[in-house]
């Protein structure tokens, strides 16, 4: 990664350089050059009205004896020429090896003033400049004796950019060698940090998931990142915690009765063939804990899969109808109980009618197991907005505050004793907490200790409707 930023960063700035150079060296070549032209036709225009002043006052008459007076004005690198009206080159002076004649033969005296070049190529190569033809006029004879013209090389200018151009070259070079050293060392001061954090989780291990990624100063992405690290490391030990524990707590749950059949087996076997008492005594034990060994079972496997499953359903099912279903079979086997319904839901809820049947079984058999004789058992179900709610009331013993976080885990017992006597695993809640996550509704209790318990599940429904008041989540 640090080379890819290294050689990313000096691909950028070449770029950018070549562009900028670019544009720098065009820029000054035309300024330079334009400049010139300026200064030679300011020269041209110089000398053609210094000789026409002379010629005004009499004193050359003409070309003639122009060469000694047109002398102080000869530069180096220059060549000046005065030609007739019909283009001849009348008198030249300079050292300058420029092509006058080839230069003077462009010029044709019909197009008086509208010299066409500016710059000639010479055939050696040598690029010089020609300024502005500039007539020469006769104040007494009222017509044009002649042309100034003046031939410069460039060779100051092409040595100039030539200079100008090693100097962008070189230190555009640098720039960029400097540029990705800066990036490499950039680069490897902002990865170090990951790299850390890369060896530290390379090293945590299952029996070390306490571990925690440094975070550095700052708010930037490499201490989200670290914090991203450390969230996901601590989900992943209460993961493997939740785990163990139930791993442990299945164990447990299950060797129970498998100790049982096993014990009340080696009864039969030993004392029990000819005792008809123990035979029947064996066989009621025997068949008890099958049947709730079987439960347990089959409890472990709708968990796993659900902790398999990728995603919620799309299937529709009326939740009313599925608790007068669930009422109408346990109605009968407990007599003692007043069971109350305020049914208010017509809407289809966002849920399979197998996994919605479990739930709203579970719910209120466990509401059932923990209410006493003459007690109150009472289901109710309304809109709110764009969810249908359920809401199950007994009037059991109620929940200690401190066990009610709690009481959706698997296998947790709020009395584990009078649990394992009414019959529970403690993974009926468990299960109706995972499928209602299933589906995106969500579940939640509220308990008084020795006055009752509410359980309220919020389940999505296939359409939105306008929000309708729901009663309160206090407990009778």
């Amino acid at each position: 990664m640090k080379l890819k930023v290294a050689v990313f960063t000096g691909l950028i700035l070449s770029l950018i350089l070549l562009a900028f150079n670019t544009f720098i060296y065009f820029t000054l070549n035309n300024h330079l050059i334009s400049n010139e032209l300026t200064a030679l036709s300011s020269r041209a225009e110089t000398i053609a009205q210094s000789y026409q002043s002379h010629i005004n006052e009499g004193q050359s008459p003409g070309f003639a004896g122009a060469y000694e007076w047109l002398h102080r004005f000869d530069r180096e690198g220059q060549r000046v020429a005065l030609l007739s009206p019909k283009g001849t080159v009348l008198v030249q002076m300079g050292t300058a090896t420029l092509p006058l004649q080839t230069v003077a033969a462009q010029f044709h005296p019909a197009q008086q003033g509208a010299f066409p070049l500016r710059s000639y190529l010479t055939p050696a190569r040598n690029l010089a400049y020609v300024s502005d033809i500039t007539p020469v006029f006769s104040d007494e004879q009222n017509k044009v004796l002649g042309y100034v013209v003046i031939l410069s090389s460039t060779a100051g200018v092409r040595e100039y950019m030539h200079t100008l151009l090693a100097v962008l070259i070189t230190g555009s070079i640098g720039a960029i060698l400097l540029a990705m050293a800066a990036g490499y060392l950039v680069s490897a001061l902002a990865v170090r940090p990951i790299n850390q954090m890369i060896r530290k989780v390379s090293q945590i291990q299952a029996n070390s998931l306490n571990e925690r990624v440094r975070v550095p100063h700052g708010h930037d992405e490499v201490v989200r990142l670290a914090v991203t690290f450390n969230r996901m490391l601590a989900r992943i030990q209460q993961s493997f915690a939740q785990q163990s524990r139930f791993v442990a707590d299945a164990s447990h749950e299950i060797r129970t009765p498998l100790t049982i059949i096993l014990g009340y087996a080696a009864l039969l076997n030993r004392w029990g063939k000819a005792d008809p008492t123990i035979v029947q005594k064996a066989i009621e034990v025997i068949q008890r804990e099958s049947h709730r060994l079987q439960e347990l079972t089959e409890d472990l496997l709708i968990l796993a899969g659900l902790e398999i499953a990728s995603e919620a359903t799309s299937q529709a099912t009326l939740l009313d109808p599925v608790i007068s279903s669930v009422l109408d079979t346990l109605a009968p086997l407990h007599p003692a109980l007043h069971l109350q319904t305020h049914l208010n839901a017509p809407e289809a809820v966002q849920f399979s009618g197998t996994h919605l049947k479990q739930v709203v079984y579970n719910l209120i058999d466990n509401a059932i197991k923990y209410t006493p004789e003459q007690g109150t058992v009472r289901v109710e179900t309304a809109r709110s907005g764009n969810e249908v709610q359920m809401r199950v009331t007994d009037t059991g013993p109620g929940i200690p505050p401190e066990d009610l976080p709690h009481i959706f885990e698997r296998f947790y017992r709020v009395d584990k004793a009078r649990m394992r006597s009414k019959g529970g695993n403690g993974l009926g809640l468990a299960i109706v907490h995972e499928l209602v996550n299933l589906y995106g509704g969500t579940i939640s209790a509220a308990s008084v200790t020795g006055q009752g318990t509410v359980m309220t599940v919020r389940f999505r429904t296939r359409v939105r409707e306008s929000n309708t008041e729901f009663f309160s989540h206090s407990p009778p």
